[in-house]
């Protein structure tokens, strides 16, 4: 099963240096590049050759014009997974379920980052930002992708999925903005947390993002005007941001910041600042400027040389290549292309290369071709153009061509990677030695060698490729390689012998001797002293890494050694002892097969096997012999079983004697399958269908549709490997029909009678439930005051069967409102309050205000209920009984269905 975890890759360790973060894995696969009716295309890393060569196979037609990451296997190289940030494909190039629909886009300029899900060993997360072509605001989301979920393969053979209980988690408010451009850096070498980066438009702000353990969270906020105070006005709109962090050693190093691109199109600066990865934070203070001049418009591509001594920077306007040298502080124009509209990114080569998409696009109106290489820079660590910058090196494919290629693949920010290093090289006197070095994880780690060493050093290594497994505390595992080279270690030899014998005598015997170190066609040359004291020494080719000796006399063999065509000895015990005890017969007994198969009425053949030359004799179950090396056409009719027995004779020889057991096995049928189905279309397949041989009706698959109750037969192989019958008995149960409407209207009040008319032959169960009641019984009546739903389940008790259905009641709400236009609060209990009417008692008065004629409020009642004058107003101003005049009342009304309504009037108080 794949831990996506396992970091270790040997052609990833020439990119990092002691003072340099692994941020990236280095994939040997490479997607790229889109265009109208162009899908990406690809190139691949040949370790035999040295260099890239285009890639053919099967790929998912993704657009990777400008956001593409890969996710790969470590020690390979080959694709785990890869997105475009809408959508998620595995390593067979199929969509991963619930792959489709991430809230990325495939024009977000590097608009995906992926970082390990610090909670699980085998999940990534991968976060997403929305291109500046969608409409305003733009978001940022997260989604964990589980790699090992069957997914579109098996729980051994995983492929992986995306979990769709974390699927595009917004982390940025759909108020603000998002710039394009995502990125993500470690927060310590042996850390599975990290630190995301995700810029603001229209804010200006750049915002980090803590991901550990307890979850996603926004960490710390930063103005880009604090880095580029000079630089970058408030309000100037920022359309993409791109970063790149370089370790200067500890947790701390230099994290390159680069206006991708300003809205106006004005300078965009780039400059550096210090960042601890520890803390999260940025050092205080404006940022180091690397450039803010003509030559930069648009920053797409970013790079760090091997040696972490010069940054590389690609334009996307004016296709140029600049590098800057980090120790001289010096900016160094490479090349400014004239014949490209266009440039793309920048990526590390698994070989130290630096490639760009130098092309990003073609299609002036002048010219429409296909795009066909990268360029390289081939000595990335050189100052200026000791970089030697080549065009046309790594080759695209022209069937899979390509008319967009600007982001090259990112592979992940991933911590400190499974470090294995050799110590010893084996050679003749001891074997190699090498030592592992845990990468993120819980200590305590345990290792497994694949020579079974546990210890973090392996000190027993023979030449060749070796494999460790580091499990750290809390189960996450790495795996990781080595090469132990230089001169061969001698494996220990094991010696067997087998003794010539004559009937009964041991006369002379045979040495094998056996190592692992034995190859295969060489000679080595075999030395001992003989039982009769004297020295001897024998030239054998090895066979099976085994070396045999020719006949030699019984008798202890002294003073052995095996030497190597290289002179190189090998460890062998000093004496052997080549016997011929235990030896009882000269001729081995015969060896008795069965040919065929053991069923009722079928035809077998006992074949005796023994040493050539032989005759053999077989005694039969009823007395008889047979001078043959078979008896053939034996039918088995009916169980029981018959013994035979046969001996071998050669001269005066004779073997012991074999025996066999014929058995026959009983008759077997398979137990009958008793289904019946609610429905009238119903599909059986039958258990162990790679066991099923046909129906009786000729079908050849172990699946079919029963339409019609019946008794149906069909045959398969038994457990006895013999054809067998079986039956199915299945009954199709008669229907239930349910004659109910989807909807009633009911007026207010009304009694509302459902009746379904099911059939009274058949026992049934039939339940209704209205509210959180429940009702047993043919029909159902009730008093319809609101709308409500009525379900219906009927239970066909007979067959099991059940089939329900919903009526929706729909209750008009009655709106008719009384409001009296006079009262008199003279405490004679008559219109002693005043208030509003409504034939239900349900509808509430939500808020009453009366207000005097010169318009000053006088009253604010709320939630009141209608049609109760002693709740409503008493006449009273500021507590005093109010003299005779006309109010203004204005009411909101809310009725039984939750609507409202304003009513507005004047009412006259009297006295």
């Amino acid at each position: 099963m794949r831990k996506p975890i396992c970091f270790t890759c040997l052609i990833s360790l020439l990119f990092c240096s002691s003072l340099s973060v692994c941020a990236q894995t280095i994939g040997h696969t490479w997607f790229m590049g889109g265009g109208p009716n162009n899908p990406q295309t690809g190139i691949r890393f040949s370790q035999d050759l040295g260099r890239f060569v285009p890639y053919n196979n099967v790929r998912f037609p993704l657009q990777l014009q400008e956001n593409n990451v890969s996710i790969v296997d470590p020690t390979s190289g080959d694709i785990i997974f890869y997105s475009d940030g809408q959508t998620v494909v595995d390593a067979n190039h199929n969509v991963m379920p619930n792959g489709r629909n991430l809230e990325g886009s495939s024009s977000s300029m590097y608009g995906t980052a992926v970082v390990l899900d610090p909670t699980d060993c085998n999940s990534y997360l991968l976060f997403t930002v929305e291109a500046a072509t969608e409409f305003a605001p733009r978001r940022a989301h997260y989604t964990r992708v589980r790699t090992n979920a069957a997914g579109n393969g098996t729980i051994d053979a995983p492929l992986g999925d995306v979990d769709p209980r974390v699927k595009n988690v917004q982390i940025i408010s759909g108020r603000d903005n998002v710039a394009e451009g995502v990125y993500a850096v470690p927060k310590a070498d042996e850390s599975l947390e990290s630190w995301v980066f995700i810029a603001l438009r229209n804010q200006n702000q750049l915002r980090v993002f803590d991901v550990a353990a307890s979850g996603v969270n926004e960490h710390a906020t930063y103005q880009l005007t604090d880095f580029f105070p000079t630089q970058l006005a408030p309000n100037d709109g920022i359309f993409g941001f791109r970063m790149i962090y370089q370790e200067d050693g500890g947790n701390s190093g230099r994290m390159v910041l680069s206006v991708g691109r300003k809205d106006n199109l004005g300078r965009s600066p780039i400059g550096f600042q210090t960042f601890n990865r520890t803390t999260g934070t940025f050092a205080p203070g404006p940022a180091t400027i690397i450039s803010n001049g003509p030559e930069v418009e648009w920053t797409y591509g970013l790079a760090m040389s091997p040696d972490g001594t010069k940054l590389y920077y690609s334009d996307y306007y004016q296709a140029s290549l600049f590098q800057y040298d980090f120790t001289s502080r010096q900016l160094n124009e490479i090349v400014t292309q004239t014949d490209s509209i266009r440039s793309g990114g920048l990526q590390n080569g698994p070989d130290g290369k630096i490639y760009w998409a130098n092309v990003f696009d073609y299609r002036r109106e002048e010219v429409a071709q296909t795009i066909t290489h990268l360029a390289a820079i081939n000595n990335p660590n050189g100052a200026g153009q000791d970089c030697d910058l080549e065009y046309n090196v790594a080759e695209l494919p022209i069937e899979n061509g390509t008319m967009l290629v600007g982001a090259l693949p990112i592979f992940g920010s991933f911590p400190r990677q499974l470090k294995v290093d050799p110590l010893r090289i084996a050679d003749c006197t001891a074997p190699g030695e090498a030592v592992a070095t845990p990468g993120a994880g819980v200590g305590p780690f345990t290792y497994v060698w694949d020579n079974g060493e546990t210890e973090d050093t392996a000190r027993a290594l023979v030449a060749g490729l070796h494999f460790v497994t580091v499990t750290s505390a809390t189960g996450c595992t790495s795996t990781g390689q080595v090469l132990i080279e230089s001169e061969r270690v001698t494996p220990q030899v094991d010696i067997t012998s087998e003794a010539a014998v004559s009937c009964g005598q041991a006369t002379a015997g045979f040495m094998s001797l056996f190592s692992s170190g034995f190859e295969d066609g060489l000679a080595y040359n075999f030395s001992y002293v003989s039982p009769e004291g004297v020295r001897n020494s024998l030239s054998l080719t090895a066979t099976e890494n085994t070396l045999s000796t020719p006949l030699l006399s019984l008798g202890l063999y002294d003073q052995l050694s095996i030497t190597a065509p290289d002179g190189c000895p090998f460890d062998l015990p000093s004496n052997f002892l080549l016997e011929g005890s235990g030896v009882e017969t000269g001729l081995q007994a015969p060896v008795i097969t069965l040919e065929g198969t053991l069923c009722p009425d079928s035809l077998v053949t006992l074949l005796a096997v023994g040493a050539p030359g032989v005759t053999y004799e077989w005694q039969l179950p009823g007395g008889g012999t047979l001078m043959e090396d078979r008896i053939s056409s034996i039918t088995l009719t009916g169980a029981g079983e018959e013994l035979y027995a046969v001996i071998a004779r050669q001269d005066t020889c004779v073997s012991d004697t074999s025996f066999f057991t014929l058995r026959t096995p009983d008759a077997f049928s398979f137990p009958t399958i008793d289904t019946t189905s609610c429905t009238d279309e119903f599909t059986l397949t039958i258990p162990q269908p790679e066991d099923f041989l046909s129906w009786e009706d000729g079908l050849g698959i172990p699946s079919r549709e029963f339409d019609s109750s019946g008794v149906y037969t069909y045959f398969a192989t038994s457990p006895t490997g013999c054809p067998a019958a079986g039956i199915v008995d299945f009954t199709l149960a008669p229907s239930l029909d349910i004659n109910l409407p989807d909807s009633i209207l009911a007026q207010f009040c009304e009694f509302v009678r459902l009746n379904p008319l099911l059939p009274r032959d058949r026992d049934l169960i039939v339940r209704w439930q209205l509210g959180g009641a429940t009702t047993f019984g043919l029909d159902f009546g009730f008093l319809a005051v609101r709308d409500t739903v009525v379900n219906l389940t009927v239970e066909d008790i007979e067959f099991g069967c059940q089939v329900g259905t919903q009526v929706l009641i729909n209750v008009p709400t009655l709106r008719d409102i009384y409001v009296p236009n006079a009262f008199s609060p003279n405490g004679d209990g008559v219109n002693d309050g005043f208030t509003l009417y409504h034939k239900t008692g349900a509808t509430v008065i939500a808020q009453l205000d009366i207000f005097d004629r010169w318009g000053g409020q006088v009253v604010h009642l709320e939630n009141i209920p209608v049609n109760q004058p002693s709740l409503g107003w008493d006449g009273k101003v500021d507590d005093a009984a109010s003299g005779i005049s006309v109010f203004v009342y204005r009411a909101v009304i809310r009725f039984q269905d939750g609507t409202q309504e304003i009513i507005t009037g004047d009412v006259m108080l009297m006295r």
